[in-house]
């Protein structure tokens, strides 16, 4: 008999000959059911794919992305939108106020979709699919991949510390009330990287934005009490009283006050204890100041003036050496002053030598007379006589160093009434109209004739657009002008004999000279031509009504030329044999006869008066362009680029 309290949980035996009893056959068929059902289904899913081979199967995430059922095309979509925050601000950094949001590919991060796709779109495995199947849990999630360029982002980080980092201040200096006052330092700070990297990485590998606080260390400094307190000592005895500055019998006396506006205090961290602040002047503050109290000492340099005695170069006025301050010489002459106590400091200055001196003018290399021309410029209106005079003075005593080119528009500077210019006539676009400074183009081209004799190559020669007759007088040829104008065309060319050239002008009743002083280039120049080919008429003559004219009066301002082509020939000579010819062509443009006249015609119409024009010899002419004014020139016609020079036998 089993104890009380005793429950078997064996097989259960019957006495006697009794039999066991038989199970129910429904309870039977209901458990072979069941397990047959799981048999099949076990085989359905093993045997069925998760979902079709295209798509990413049902429940896959990726960074709390949902991408079940999507194509690979799809998921990149839904992917770029999910994770465009990490990309574009993937950490916010903050430090004393201001912000920083590097782009991922900034700190050298990379989403690689493609490998993450890949495995995203991987089958799963029976387990995982039955789990999903019969109890609804959720799949694995996709890790997203992202790589990390470790040098890239060290490299943002040490940009991002340049920003940050500052080193300790020094006490600021201040003298109020003749009471000397220190303002206290700050302290420095430096990002402590290695634990901001750490921090970045972190925020990274949550793949979340975040936000970081950047750490920083602090930056003692390298100075103590006693070093500021020696060097208080020391500018306290430099403030008790004026410095004075010095130069050649002049005196400059600055009061304490300002001196300490000047002054900073200086860190020497391998000094000494003690001496590990120094009192020096600040160089921006200091030039500044002392460019305005001693700003009437500094002067540029004066080359001298020189002109050609018949003999030799001579000064006209002397040269004078430019003086400026050398800085870095007047500080350290100041901060040893400070050093020594010293209350008196000399200035220190630089001398800055002429380009042209008197006192060696030997050195320029000018001997001798190398090129001269001449223009008639007799017969002109009293304005345009005026303006080739202005211009030649401008002109004379211009020196032209060994390989530099000559400017003649440099040379004389700007044409403007200011300058001492009148209003003549020039040839502007397609008319001769007044303006300022018609004449000047004489000048130019008697300075294009000196230096064509001189055998000095030309960089920029325009002619006339049309043939202007003062340059024919005296039996000089068609072509052998140019003309300039401001701003635009100029006459230029280069000084290749390896001295300087003086350009000297003379001014008189009749004629205007350009003479060309310094070294030959051994060469006899002479002048061939002219060659004139396709000659045009002259156009039509021209109308004009012109209501400042009385009705029926009639005034010539142009007088007709025929156009035509010229070439003229520049021989170089060596020992009476050419060595090398050049020639320069010009195309002159046809010019008619213009009239303005009065707004109605008067019953008897008034004679119309022509001014005689002269012809190459005549001396003394009425204007040829005007009449009674002149054209002078200005507007140059296009010009055919004349031919190096060639060698000849």
């Amino acid at each position: 008999m089993a104890a009380a309290g005793i429950r078997s949980f064996g097989k259960r035996v019957a006495s006697g000959s009794r039999r066991p009893a038989r199970r129910a056959p429904g309870r039977r068929l209901a458990l072979v059911a069941v397990g047959l059902a799981a048999v099949i289904l076990a085989v359905a899913l093993l045997r069925a794919p998760s979902g079709s081979d295209d798509l990413i199967p049902r429940g896959v995430t990726v960074a709390g992305a949902d991408l079940g059922g999507l194509t690979r095309q799809q998921a990149v979509q839904v992917l770029e939108t999910h994770l465009a925050r990490l990309e574009t601000a993937p950490v916010t950094l903050s430090f004393e106020g201001r912000t920083w949001q590097p782009t991922l590919a900034e700190l050298g991060g990379n989403i690689d979709l493609e490998r993450t796709l890949d495995r995203a779109m991987e089958r799963q495995s029976l387990l995982a699919r039955l789990r999903t199947e019969l109890l609804g849990s959720a799949p694995e999630p996709v890790p997203l991949y992202v790589t990390l360029d470790q040098r890239q982002l060290d490299q943002y980080l040490s940009r991002l510390a340049g920003e940050i980092d500052r080193p300790p201040s020094i006490p600021q200096l201040e003298l109020r009330d003749g009471q000397l006052l220190l303002h206290e330092p700050q302290p420095g700070v430096r990002v402590d990287q290695g634990r901001l990297r750490e921090t970045v990485i972190h925020a990274l590998q949550s793949l979340q934005p975040s936000a970081v606080e950047i750490p920083v260390q602090a930056v003692p400094a390298a100075y103590g009490e006693q070093d500021v307190e020696t060097a208080v000592a020391k500018l306290r005895g430099f403030l008790s009283q004026p410095l004075t500055l010095t130069f050649e019998g002049r005196t400059w006396e600055i009061d304490p006050e300002t001196v300490a506006t000047l002054l900073l205090l200086v860190e020497r961290p391998e000094a000494p204890a003690g001496q590990r602040l120094a009192v020096r002047f600040a160089e921006e503050q200091t030039a500044n100041y002392l460019g305005t109290l001693l700003g009437d000492l500094w002067r540029p340099a004066k080359d001298a003036e020189v002109a050609w005695d018949g003999q030799r170069v001579v000064p006209v006025s002397e040269s004078q050496d430019g003086l400026e301050l050398d800085l870095p010489a007047m500080l350290a002459a100041l901060d040893e002053a400070i050093e020594r106590g010293a209350s008196e400091v000399p200035v220190q200055v630089k001398r800055i030598e002429p380009a042209i001196s008197s006192d060696n003018l030997e050195e320029l290399g000018i001997r001798e007379l190398i090129g001269v021309g001449e223009t008639v410029y007799a017969g002109s209106s009293p304005e345009r006589a005026h303006n080739i005079r202005v211009a030649a003075e401008y002109l004379n005593g211009t020196l032209i160093p060994p390989g530099a080119t000559f400017s003649f528009n440099e040379a004389i500077g700007p044409i403007t009434e200011e300058r001492g210019y009148r209003e003549g006539y020039v040839i502007l676009a397609e008319e001769t109209v007044p303006g300022i400074g018609g004449g000047v183009c004489q000048v130019a081209t008697t300075t294009f004739r000196a230096a064509f004799f001189a055998g000095l190559p030309f960089v920029e020669r325009h002619p006339h657009r049309y043939r202007v007759l003062w340059y024919e007088l005296d039996g000089w040829p068609v072509g052998f002008d140019a003309a300039i104008f401001q701003p635009g065309a100029d006459l230029k060319f280069q000084n290749t004999t390896g001295a300087h050239i003086l350009v000297q002008t003379e001014v008189t009743e009749e004629k205007l000279y350009v003479y060309l002083y310094g070294t030959s280039l051994g060469y006899d120049v002479e002048l061939a031509g002219p060659e004139i080919a396709n000659e045009v008429p002259p156009p039509p003559d021209v109308e004009e009504v012109d209501p400042s004219l009385a009705p029926g009066e009639r005034r010539q301002v142009e007088w007709a030329k025929a156009g035509m082509d010229v070439t003229i020939t520049r021989v170089f000579k060596r020992g009476g044999q050419v060595v090398q010819t050049e020639r320069f062509f010009t195309r002159y443009q046809p010019w008619g006869n213009k009239y303005l006249v009065g707004p109605a015609p008067a019953e008897e119409p008034t004679p119309v008066v022509e001014e005689p024009v002269p012809t190459p010899g005549e001396q003394t002419p009425v204007d040829p362009e005007t009449g009674e004014q002149p054209a002078g020139e200005e507007t140059p016609a296009p010009e055919e680029p004349a031919a190096s020079p060639t060698p000849e036998g």
